[in-house]
């Protein structure tokens, strides 16, 4: 008679337990990792919420019928703009060029927002970044402008 084969026990498995490496190293790292990509994505949002803003300036710039009011429009354009988009910038900086602000012309507007790295990432951290951009629309040859002849 053939001796009785002997059953093997499965191997003893660590069900629920995690290692001290994924505790005391990944998820730290993961979590920072996951902080800085939030930051990214937003700094990338705020640039862009800037761009806008200035396009939209330029473009209520350009519909002003006289240098002054190119400049009061672009500024207030560019606040009514970043607002709208909930961004505070802690230094707005509205720069408007009207030197060729004639018939056929343009108007350039420049804006600059600090924002602090508090408002990218979520977190009261120090320290902020300055975005800017600059938009440029063209002055319409059949309107009327201050000053000038339709």
């Amino acid at each position: 008679m053939a001796p009785a084969r002997r059953r093997a026990r499965p191997a003893r498995r660590d069900q629920g337990s995690m290692s001290v490496e994924m505790t005391a190293l990944v998820w730290p790292v993961t979590v920072i990792m996951a902080v800085l990509l939030v930051g990214v994505w937003q700094l990338s949002v705020a640039r862009l919420d800037v761009h806008t803003a200035a396009a939209a300036a330029a473009r209520a710039a350009s519909l002003a019928d006289s240098p002054a009011g190119a400049v009061a429009a672009a500024d207030q354009a560019a606040q009514e703009a970043l607002g709208s988009a909930g961004r505070t910038c802690g230094d707005l900086a509205v720069t408007v060029d009207t030197s060729q602000f004639t018939h056929g012309g343009s108007v350039e507007v420049s804006l600059s927002c600090q924002v602090t790295t508090g408002d990218l990432i979520g977190l009261g951290g120090p320290g902020s970044v300055t975005t800017s951009a600059t938009a440029r629309s063209p002055i319409e040859f059949h309107r009327f402008l201050e000053g000038g002849e339709p």
